[in-house]
């Protein structure tokens, strides 16, 4: 068995090569990965890449102030 790896720019293209290679006579499987949210690979190790999209991605859309953080933290550990 042969593996490749195809990038594509669009979530629309993604769809359109995933339904083709599907269909494709000697394709054993097709698996997406999403470049957004999904980076996480339990296989492999985070890129340095992937980590630093996931600290930009945090501090750009914090849910919580830090002392919300700490105090919502700190009340289910105790």
């Amino acid at each position: 068995m042969q593996t490749i790896i195809v990038k594509v720019d669009t979530i629309e293209n993604a769809k359109q090569i995933t339904a083709l290679l599907k269909k494709t006579k000697g394709v054993q499987s097709v698996n997406k990965e999403s470049s957004d949210f999904d980076w996480v690979n339990p296989l492999r190790a985070a890129t340095n890449d992937e980590v630093e999209k996931m600290i930009l991605s945090a501090e750009e859309s914090p849910l919580f102030t830090v002392n919300e953080a700490e105090e919502n933290t700190y009340g289910k550990i105790v």
